[in-house]
């Protein structure tokens, strides 16, 4: 017997199921960020989004020239960028497991081993490892704060910069493996 068929082929369900992980994340994402600024500007408020981001105490030595207007939006990218990374990849591990319960514990695994190298203290501050993790990209503050570059296999690279050109790629990757 033919196991697996789908009614439209597999390349269409592939491309419709990648497409609702991407939009359930985006949703999802927006939701949690801009509910967390509402609140924060309700409790606190806002400075005007025209002023440039050195105004504010955090972000003094801050290298990249946008206001903050501009980095509420790039703030928006960064965490929409991470989480699709992340979602592509659990995606990804559920076409290699069939099991449920194997792509759980691997995205929990998956998560735990970002959470651990961005936890470790002994790791070198500058290390791949602990700065292009799911989970240092997802905290977008500490990208911005002052410039932060990483010895990238003997080479010196910015980590905005880096993050910008690995994450698509790894996106493009797990959309092949899909």
């Amino acid at each position: 017997p033919i196991m697996r068929t789908t009614k439209n082929g597999r390349a269409k369900t592939a491309i419709a199921k990648i497409l609702t992980m991407l939009i359930i994340s985006t949703i999802f994402t927006l939701l949690f960020t801009l509910s967390s600024f509402a609140v924060y500007g309700l409790r606190i408020g806002f400075s005007s989004p025209d002023n440039v981001i050195q105004a504010l105490p955090t972000f003094i030595l801050s290298p990249y020239q946008i206001t903050i207007g501009q980095y509420f939006l790039i703030t928006i990218g960064v965490k929409l960028l991470t989480f699709a990374v992340f979602s592509m990849t659990i995606t990804t591990l559920s076409v290699v497991f069939y099991n449920y319960i194997l792509i759980y514990f691997s995205g929990l695994g998956l998560f735990g081993l970002n959470f651990l190298f961005y936890t470790i203290s002994f790791i070198d501050s500058n290390s791949v490892f602990k700065n292009l993790n799911l989970v240092a990209t997802a905290i977008t503050s500490p990208l911005f704060t002052r410039y932060r570059a990483m010895n990238f296999f003997g080479n010196v690279s910015g980590l905005v910069p880096s993050m910008c050109v690995l994450f698509p790629l790894l996106i493009a990757a797990c959309v092949i493996m899909t």
